[in-house]
């Protein structure tokens, strides 16, 4: 874990544009495929754990080794979560893996450790269980609604007398296999009509082009179905003119993504007429002004801050007691606490012991999109296959390194740590690991097209599920390992 003031500055360089520095030289990066040792092994559910080693001077300079660990998982087959504590508690980083079923677990988000809370919010579950009084930079599993424009997956025949073609996905940007057919409308959002080699025109139900070399555009009006091997040589077979039958399969209703996004409160209390906007959750930051949730997930060791106005409520949030001048209170069980700010007033007058008060807890985000579980992170390094991160003197530090990344287009999604492999006595600073840059690259490398940056330094861990057993990787069981709020795991899909 990185000193408050370094960790400030981290955060703050990592969202700064880039155009606000020097070219600062960035260190080499060895491919992982230069490594000393590699293996690979499957460790369920289609995950993949990686591990390379350089020795001491091939990855970077100095005495010690370099090790890269990654886990590997396909959203259609796993979920990315992220086992989170109560609201100011911490706890060890095997219990966050093993309570939540995790196949592969690192942490993530910066906190203080004083007072034990994170930085950035979170999300469990879709429900917004932390957020201080401000916005945040979130990692997070999103849903994603199909549309027509965008492309989804499903299957259909296209069928010409007696030959049919089985086709899958409608708009996407590749055909799913060596020999397969996809259809295409002119609705589609592709810059370029995926890789294939033949392609027919279906309009009103003939056949009204056949391109033996495949498609250069799409087209106005019918259906364009593109083609590769064998499906390709049964296309041109096709005559201008015959009668045709193909209907666009079922549109499924979404899927799972990763998204780096930025998020705040936008819950709201109400009684009767009079509401005012929740603008913290579970949070050792006030508003001074809105209204300030604390329910379940937050912790039970302390009190609450004081607001202006205090509402307290039973497991049916009816109300329980209230105080002018605010008053700390310890959440009570199934309950919940609403510190009230300045605006908060007429919902504190309008409020009676034993009646019924509204609280609906909600959040906005930068995406739009329904965030599933969500952890607060660094600065991005990749956007769209791009890499953002900037090389200057922090970040060009070796220091162990943990970061997500993913890949929307393929659904895989990537745990990745960098360390010196070795139970060191550093004294909790720990040595050893790789520059972000160096990070970044490997994640291109293994094939994300985004990625972002979460804790390094000493909270860096990874932990797999091994034979049965949860098993530390980026370094040996023995070593120290840091207590955390918060991390990101790979779970058994839901």
């Amino acid at each position: 874990m990185l000193a408050s003031a370094v960790v400030v500055g981290l955060i703050g360089a990592l969202a700064t544009p880039i155009t606000a520095y020097a070219d600062y030289g960035c260190a080499a990066t060895t491919p992982l495929g230069s490594a000393t040792t590699s293996t690979i092994n499957q460790l369920g559910f289609g995950v993949e754990l990686g591990k390379v080693d350089f020795d001491p001077g091939v990855a970077n300079s100095g005495g010690l080794n370099t090790r890269v660990m990654w886990a590997k998982g396909a959203l259609a087959k796993v979920d990315w979560v992220a086992p989170s504590n109560r609201a100011g508690e911490t706890s060890s980083q095997y219990k966050l893996a093993s309570d939540n079923s995790s196949i592969a677990y690192v942490n993530t988000d910066y906190y203080n450790e004083g007072t034990r809370f994170p930085f950035g919010a979170m999300l469990r579950n879709g429900e917004l269980t932390y957020a201080p009084a401000r916005s945040t930079n979130v990692v997070a599993s999103a849903f994603m609604p199909y549309t027509l424009t965008a492309g989804y997956p499903g299957s259909s025949n296209l069928k010409v007398g007696t030959l049919s073609i089985p086709v899958t996905g409608v708009n996407t940007g590749a055909l799913s296999s060596s020999s397969a057919a996809t259809a295409v409308t002119f609705e589609a959002n592709l810059r370029a009509l995926p890789a294939h080699q033949a392609a027919v025109w279906i309009v009103n139900n003939k056949v009204s082009k056949v391109f033996s070399k495949g498609a250069t555009k799409k087209l106005s009006g019918g259906f364009l179905i593109l083609a590769k091997g064998s499906y390709a040589s049964k296309i041109r077979l096709l005559k201008v003119g015959a009668k045709a039958s193909f209907k666009l399969p079922a549109m499924p209703s979404g899927h799972n993504i990763m998204v780096s996004d930025r998020v705040w409160a936008y819950g709201r209390v109400s009684i009767g007429t009079d509401s005012v906007l929740i603008r913290s959750v579970n949070s050792d930051s006030l508003d001074a002004r809105a209204a300030n949730l604390y329910d379940s997930n937050y912790t039970t060791s302390r009190q609450t801050l004081q607001g202006r106005y205090t509402l307290v409520l039973d497991g049916d949030s009816n109300l329980t007691a209230k105080f002018w001048g605010g008053s700390p209170e310890m959440v009570p069980a199934g309950g919940k606490v609403i510190q009230l700010g300045d605006d908060g007033l007429d919902v504190y007058k309008a409020a009676n012991v034993g009646e019924h008060v509204s609280v609906r807890n909600d959040y906005k985000n930068r995406s739009g999109l329904r965030l599933l579980h969500a952890s607060g992170r660094g600065g991005d390094l990749l956007k769209s296959g791009s890499t953002v991160q900037v090389c200057f003197p922090n970040l060009e530090v070796v220091r162990p390194r943990t970061a997500i990344g993913w890949n929307n287009s393929t659904g895989q999604v990537w745990l990745i740590t960098s360390s010196s492999g070795l139970n060191l006595n550093d004294f909790f600073f720990r040595q050893g690991g790789s520059t972000v840059r160096q990070m970044t690259t490997w994640l291109r490398e293994l094939g994300a097209t985004d990625a972002v940056t979460v804790d390094g330094g000493g909270s860096t861990t990874f932990i797999a599920k091994v034979n049965g057993e949860y098993h530390r990787q980026d370094i040996p069981d023995e070593a120290w390992i840091r207590e955390v709020p918060i991390g990101a795991a790979l779970v058994p899909k839901s």
